[in-house]
């Protein structure tokens, strides 16, 4: 075989080209056939700029494949996700999250999402209400996307199927589906079916069963070192996915008081010959009829009783660095603790292992700190959050992270402020996702940047409500900004602890009116205002023209116990507004240096060089207080 290349152009829709494939499919069944036929795969992307926006953009993806001499083939593995209706809000984030942790170390045969629809309320530990209509279109969704290879729907409602499920795999003659006790079976089983029947499936292929609610963090290819479990000892039948650990547990298939491991059905790898070698399964302690119900618990009881029956183990151990977790119940109770918990779970797939609150995790299974303990990571009194929606092209993001770093320098209100990126829906496009969230690692201060995912386009109510969780300090000023080519504040959307709010450039305050009230006042200064040429001589001037200004008076008013008035002198009236570099003195009344020329001090001279400067530049302002005599203390007393 011959080296080839495959090329995908515009992978990520930049250009609006009708959507195909996304790039995971082709990764995903080239990373199959590279299992299969032995060759290397290198990647490369091709870049071009945008005529239009002058964005970069990828123009094309290219797979290089390269032939390698054979090597032993190992074991395949499919990964089998199981869910119900209860997740109608997360099974689409959930199974991203899955996929998108798993995929890039480890590849499997094929992904089977099944969905157990035979029940829709009166669920054992029942956490929220049902909607089917939410609950189909997730489903539709994600085959759309191509997350899955097969979606298996059971809906409880073919007998005879049942019948041939509970016979096969209990020895019973029944149409059941869940047990005594309200938990299902009969999906898990028809599950199993379809994988042992998948044209790909050969013997000693293993099976990843896992809920879609478990957080997963997987940093290695898993297959490849459970694969040797299994054929160093062939009376393994389970293999539990570790849990968080210090590391150097042993493979072992008795705890800590002597008694064998139990099934862990949240998570775990089976090897399915052993354990269809072992049909039908001996129910252990039927309290029930049979034609009721086949079992009275869940049914991996009844697969521990029958895998020590037939002298098999299920294992336990340490697998490089991968772990699960699951959130409890107590964790999903409201919409708010779910939606959190979707970006939570993110956080601890890509956990730093030494942070604290994975130290805290060590030997646990259930997710111990509630969601708002991992989410809170920001303090500072002002937070920047940048919200990356669908597809923000890599260099637009570069062009506002850029740009808010120019904006803010030097600016005490930016000054040593978190900085959040949150992204809100770029699922289809992870692989520039990756590099947007990258680059913002690059720029910003590490010890104030905080990353979040969703996994899934969040309203913008909610979006808020999670930025706001993100904050530890109730008191945080928070500015929320859609990237573009530039950042721009005062587009920026303001949320204070209860309210949102708007922030005023002119004078620099958060405001919730209409308008902020520096744009009107209760009692406004009132100036009057004149045309006031100047000859340049009056001021030791080298110019022989008159220097046109614009005289502002206003009228006397209180300022801190004192009679005030404001004069302004200006060059370039008509030039001013939005005018940058321009000259301005603030100069405070002096009749005895201004008027009498006076020796003990140099007002009067200092004045004189900035009106000699004002007149060499287009653009000049004067200020003059009248009433700040002695520095306030009057003529009178001054003297």
């Amino acid at each position: 075989m011959e080296g080839c290349a495959l090329v995908v152009e515009d992978p990520h829709c930049y250009r609006k080209i009708k959507a195909g494939r996304p790039l995971r499919f082709f990764k995903r069944h080239l990373s199959r056939l590279q299992v299969q036929y032995s060759f290397k795969m290198e990647q490369e992307e091709i870049v071009a700029i945008d005529e239009q926006s002058f964005q970069e953009y990828v123009a094309y993806h290219a797979f290089l494949l390269i032939p390698l001499g054979r090597i032993p083939s190992l074991p395949g593995c499919f990964l089998m996700i199981k869910s119900c209706p209860m997740e109608y809000e997360t099974i689409l984030s959930d199974v991203r999250r899955i996929v998108h942790s798993l995929e890039p170390t480890t590849t499997f045969k094929s992904i089977l999402l099944v969905a157990d629809t035979s029940k829709q309320d009166g669920f054992l530990r029942q956490y929220t209400s049902v909607d089917m209509h939410a609950y189909t279109t997730a489903l539709d969704k994600i085959i759309e996307e191509r997350l899955v290879d097969k979606l298996v729907i059971v809906d409880g409602k073919d007998s005879a199927q049942l019948f041939q499920v509970n016979n096969r795999w209990l020895g019973k003659s029944s149409a059941s589906s869940h047990s005594l006790t309200g938990q299902q079976y009969a999906s898990t089983m028809i599950g199993f079916d379809m994988i042992r029947n998948h044209p790909c499936f050969e013997p000693n292929d293993l099976v990843l069963q896992m809920d879609s609610d478990i957080i997963i963090k997987c940093n290695c290819d898993i297959i490849r070192q459970c694969a040797s479990i299994f054929e160093r000892d062939p009376s393994v039948v389970t293999f539990a996915f570790p849990i968080p650990s210090k590391g150097g547990v042993a493979l072992q298939h008795l705890d800590k008081a002597g008694k064998p491991f139990r099934f862990e059905i949240r998570c775990s790898f089976l090897h399915l010959d052993r354990l269809v070698a072992m049909l039908p399964l001996r129910a252990h302690d039927v309290k029930v009829p049979s034609e009721n119900y086949c079992i009275d618990n869940g049914w991996w009881h009844t697969l521990d009783y029958n895998i020590q029956l037939n002298g098999m183990k299920s294992c336990r151990g340490d697998l490089c660095t991968s772990c699960f977790l699951h959130p409890p119940n107590e964790f999903k109770m409201s919409t708010t603790e779910r939606i959190n918990l979707l970006i939570v779970s993110d956080v601890i797939s890509q956990a730093i292992a030494t942070s604290l609150l994975w130290k805290k995790q060590l030997g646990c299974v259930n997710l111990k700190s509630n969601t708002l303990r991992w989410l809170q990571s920001r303090y500072e009194s002002v937070v920047v959050a940048f919200i990356l929606n669908e597809y923000t092209p890599y260099g637009m993001a570069l062009h506002c992270f850029d740009s808010f770093l120019r904006q803010s320098k030097g600016k005490k209100l930016f000054d040593k402020c978190g900085i959040i990126l949150f992204d809100n829906g770029s699922f289809n496009y992870e692989d520039d996702a990756k590099k947007v969230l990258g680059g913002g690692r690059k720029l910003f201060e590490r010890d104030h940047l905080s990353i979040f995912s969703s996994r899934q386009q969040l309203t913008t109510p909610k979006v808020h409500a999670a930025i706001k969780a993100m904050c530890q300090n109730p008191s945080s000023v928070i500015f929320l900004t859609r990237m573009t080519t530039r950042f721009d504040l005062v587009q920026s959307v303001c949320l204070l602890p209860k309210r949102a709010m708007n922030f005023c450039m002119e004078c620099g305050s958060f405001y919730d009116a209409s308008s902020c009230p520096c744009s009107g006042p209760d009692n406004p200064i009132v100036f009057s205002v004149t045309s006031l040429p100047i000859e340049p001589s009056s001021f030791g001037g080298i110019g022989t023209s008159v220097m046109e200004t614009t005289c502002y008076a206003s009228e006397y008013f209180d300022e801190g116990g004192l009679k005030v008035q404001i004069t302004a002198l200006v060059k370039g009236n008509h030039r001013i507004k939005g005018a940058e570099n321009v000259v301005v003195r603030i100069h405070s009344e002096c009749l005895t240096g201004d008027v009498f020329y006076s020796k003990k001090c140099d007002c009067g001279e200092q004045k004189h060089k900035f009106m000699q400067l004002m007149e060499m530049e287009k653009i000049g302002v004067l200020v003059y207080i009248k009433g700040h005599e002695g520095r306030g203390a009057g003529l009178y007393n001054k003297i």
